[in-house]
């Protein structure tokens, strides 16, 4: 919806369009493939591979590095830590990582 508010302000709606995933495995095989051939994401992948620091890959995907953002979440950063940080999601990585060495 569309529609002035106080102080001059306008507030406007938008309509955004969101992947559906019949999987999380698909949901992160999918964020994968964006965050390592994506067109705005590749060359930060690239960067992160030579300076090896998650909190600066993080920081960039906020866009810290002028690139258009991943995430606009202020606490992105954060939360994808503590996510990361789980033991069930530990050991969902060493999983996928025996498979891939396999």
């Amino acid at each position: 919806s569309v529609g002035p508010l106080s102080g001059g302000r306008h507030k406007i709606g938008l309509r955004e369009r969101f992947a559906a995933f019949d999987t999380l495995e698909a949901a992160f095989a999918s964020y994968g493939r964006l965050l390592t051939a994506g067109r705005n994401f590749r060359h930060r992948l690239k960067r992160y591979q030579q300076h090896r620091q998650l909190s600066r890959l993080l920081a960039d995907l906020m866009g810290a590095d002028g690139q258009p953002p991943y995430a606009t979440d202020p606490a992105y950063d954060t939360k994808l830590l503590q996510l990361i940080g789980q033991a069930n999601v530990k050991a969902a990585l060493a999983m996928a990582r025996q498979r891939k060495a396999a």
